[in-house]
């Protein structure tokens, strides 16, 4: 669990021969890999990590990361819960 307007980072570990090419389904089913142009808030570096600035309560739900050569593809997936700050200040109360 993450709170709102904060900054998370999934890791993706990928090796393969041939490399593979890898990308990453966000829950609306947009498709990011490292060619991608960074999207607002999101954006996959080098290693094949996925990056989200400021992060809402729209950006939860489950992250994919794909990797496809031509032997055979894997994929692991990770759930983003998202705490809004009006839950957090409202526990503070």
């Amino acid at each position: 669990m993450i709170r709102e307007n904060l900054t998370v980072l999934f890791s993706c570990v990928i090796e393969g021969t041939p490399p593979p090419h890898v990308e990453w389904t966000t829950p609306n089913g947009t498709i990011f890999t490292v060619l991608s142009q960074p999207s607002g808030t999101i954006r996959v570096f080098s290693n094949n990590s996925l990056h989200i600035t400021m992060v809402k309560e729209s950006d939860a739900g489950r992250y994919t990361c794909k990797a496809v050569n031509n032997v055979g593809e894997r994929s692991a997936s990770a759930l983003l819960t998202v705490q809004s700050e009006f839950l957090v200040c409202s526990k503070l109360r």
